[in-house]
């Protein structure tokens, strides 16, 4: 048992996406850890602020005019400059040719600039073959490499750098911007590098390009530096790190100082994860046996913060990356099991889990919600014993589990004297409004039925749209949704009360199948407490049933 579930948790976590988003978070937890991180001295940003927008010509809201670089690199020239990256794209042919002329002289006789292709900076997945434009034949043959500007942050955070990217047309290739820098002085380096960060934001020593461009700063901070020229965090260009937001090009240095330094990091092989969680498992499996539940869950919890702090230990000291979500869940998971098989509550709590359609906590779903809410149980407990009350409300929901399970509802919680339950689309099946309706008039038919007594009300009111799946709860946990169509089924109840109507069902229900429409009555617009825009009602033609008492 152990040992299965060890092999079917490392499979998980290796290949659903929530498991490995977690475990990027455990890896960010450690590239914010103390650890061997490349120097940053060769470094240096000449920094575009807002302040130089305000100095300098523009030549659209958040660029320079092309002849502010001239000078500029001139002086990054005279200062020695080991090489020069420039993290901006210089689209089509400037407005005045003499000024492509000086920019492509300046270049020239520098002979170190490094320039950018325009890409799209949406790229989230290396697979992606991004169409790349080339600076402009003026500017071309005066740049030593062209270079790609993208970042590679596939569920929006950047943490590793594509060095080698093809273009759209399969060959053309086109290095990183970071691996373009550093290309004459390491010869070689992965396709993919974790960037090894020495800092957040600001770690990068920088100038202010107004203040190059003035000649005001002393040579001696250039000289024998790799310099990128970009937008810092001032202004727009803003990217999510492990360490908080960063500018793009301050992201280029440290991608550019990590293959410089050689300080790589290490991810460990998946089958790792395997090998020590099977072990692990099958340890808190038979040690656990037969003991109390405190006692089996304890020593998961132990061996868990034990890995965990053995792979931030061996990260801090080898930047080696241990897979720690897989390990860690495989035990808690092994725990969690043995602890239940020997408890008949814990037993019977698994069954009340989410069905198994249900792929991840926090997935999002259209369904159509009902609430059945019973009117007079305030009354009722009153003159009735606790026991009697009990009785009552067990019957009540019984009846409800009998009415909706066949046509496809799930039960996802029970607050006070109301039954929540939703209907979500099935393959074969009617529209889950459809069913949802069919639901309503059916309990409507039985609840009158089986408490015919004018005290004893009930209000049903159906709603439609995308809800989120999640568990409350621990001891057992239990199904519950949210979202607007959630709050709105609750709160039209007072609607059912004061127009007399047991069913009540929002513009989004009645429209969702034409055999719906056909079958209902509007009944205008309510405003709905809580809720800027008012709820189109409507009820089923002809409906004479008894609706809650107030």
């Amino acid at each position: 048992m152990a040992s299965a579930l060890a092999v079917l948790t490392i499979l998980a976590s290796a290949r659903l996406g929530s498991l490995r988003a977690l475990e990027l978070r455990t890896v960010d937890w450690r590239l914010r850890m103390p650890h061997p991180s490349p120097p940053l001295e060769d470094f240096v940003i000449v920094a575009i602020t807002a302040e130089t927008l305000d100095t300098l010509p523009r030549w659209g809201p958040s660029a320079l005019d092309r002849g502010a670089y001239v000078p500029v690199i001139e002086r990054l020239h005279e200062a020695d400059a080991r090489r020069i990256g420039l993290d901006v794209f210089f689209s089509g042919e400037g407005d005045d040719p003499a000024t492509d002329a000086a920019l492509a002289d300046a270049m020239t006789r520098s002979g170190r600039v490094i320039a950018v292709a325009g890409a799209d900076p949406t790229l989230e997945a290396a697979r992606e073959r991004p169409e790349f434009i080339p600076p402009p034949e003026a500017l071309l043959p005066a740049v030593r490499r062209v270079a790609s500007p993208l970042l590679f942050r596939p569920d929006g955070v950047v943490r590793w750098v594509i060095t080698q990217q093809l273009a759209d047309d399969g060959v053309t290739a086109y290095e990183a911007l970071s691996r373009a820098l550093v290309y004459d002085e390491v010869a070689t380096v992965p396709p993919q590098v974790m960037i090894n960060w020495a800092g957040p934001a600001g770690t990068v020593a920088s100038v202010a390009f107004e203040d190059v461009h003035a000649g005001s700063i002393d040579p001696s901070t250039i000289r024998d530096r790799i310099v990128l020229i970009g937008v810092t965090d001032e202004v727009k260009d803003l990217f999510v790190t492990p360490l908080g937001l960063m500018s793009g090009v301050e992201i280029h240095a440290q991608a550019a100082a990590t293959m410089l330094s050689g300080r790589y990091i290490t991810e460990a092989p998946h089958v790792l994860a395997l090998l020590v969680a099977l072990p692990a498992c099958m340890a808190v499996g038979l040690v656990g046996r037969g003991r109390r539940h405190w006692w089996t869950w304890g020593l998961a919890a132990i061996v868990v913060v034990g890995w965990f702090a053995l792979g931030a230990i061996i990260f801090a000291r080898s930047l080696v990356m241990l897979p720690l979500t897989g390990v860690g869940l495989a035990v808690l998971a092994t725990g969690v099991v043995i602890s239940a098989l020997q408890s008949e509550t814990a037993l019977g709590s698994l069954a009340r889990l989410w069905p198994t359609w249900v792929r991840e906590e926090g997935e999002q779903l259209e369904v159509t919600v009902l609430v059945c809410d019973m009117a007079g149980y305030t009354a009722r407990s009153e003159t009735s014993s606790p026991t009697e009350v009990m009785a009552m409300m067990r019957e009540f929901f019984a009846l409800v589990d009998d009415v909706v399970e066949p046509l496809g509802g799930v039960a996802a919680r029970r607050p006070g004297d109301a039954a929540l339950v939703f209907f979500r689309p099935e393959e074969g099946r009617p529209h889950h409004a459809r069913r949802a309706l069919e639901a309503g008039r059916q309990l409507e038919a039985r609840l009158a039925e089986r408490w015919p007594e004018e005290d004893i009300g009930f209000g049903i009111t159906l709603t439609t749209g995308e809800v989120s799946l999640g568990w409350v709860g621990e001891a057992p946990p239990e199904p519950q949704i949210l979202g607007d169509p959630v709050n709105v089924a609750f709160r039209l109840q007072s609607e059912c009360r004061e127009r007399a109507c047991p069913i009540l069902a929002d513009w989004e229900t009645a429209t969702a199948d034409p055999e719906i429409g056909a079958t209902m009555r509007p009944l205008g617009q309510v405003k709905v407490r809580n809720r800027t825009e008012p709820v189109q009602i409507f009820a089923p033609a002809g409906d004479g049933g008894r609706a809650q008492q107030t």
